[in-house]
């Protein structure tokens, strides 16, 4: 998920330490928040529109957590990283491997698996 800063006409989307312009107003993507906002995305989905939102809901979340999967399966560290720059470059800045993203990423996998099994 995208983190933008409240002027993003004056940076490119990269997050560039040695750059002190871009390190104050950078715009990074989190990769954590992507939990919770499917999480959030499940819930209120069986909430709001039952089996069928839900099953729709599913599907759409599996495909987002399926690149996820390709970047795990990929990277040397067999990890998510803690953030990317614009369009998911990697920030080299940023923790290569952090246990906060795929935690967050396995609590979006539990859910879902509960909600499939509550029903």
């Amino acid at each position: 998920m995208r983190v933008k800063s409240w002027r993003v006409d004056l940076h490119p989307g990269i997050y560039d330490s040695l750059n002190s312009r871009h390190s104050v107003l950078f715009s990074q993507e989190w990769l954590w928040c992507l939990g919770p906002f499917l999480r959030a995305r499940l819930y209120f989905a069986k909430k709001l529109h039952g089996k069928e939102g839900l099953e729709q809901t599913i599907v759409r979340v599996k495909s987002i957590l399926a690149r996820h999967k390709m970047e795990i399966n990929s990277s040397p560290w067999r990890s998510l990283p803690e953030l990317t720059n614009a369009g998911g470059a990697p920030c080299n800045d940023g923790c290569p491997a952090q246990a906060w993203s795929i935690g967050c990423l396995i609590d979006v996998l539990y859910d879902m698996d509960k909600l499939v099994k509550d029903d």
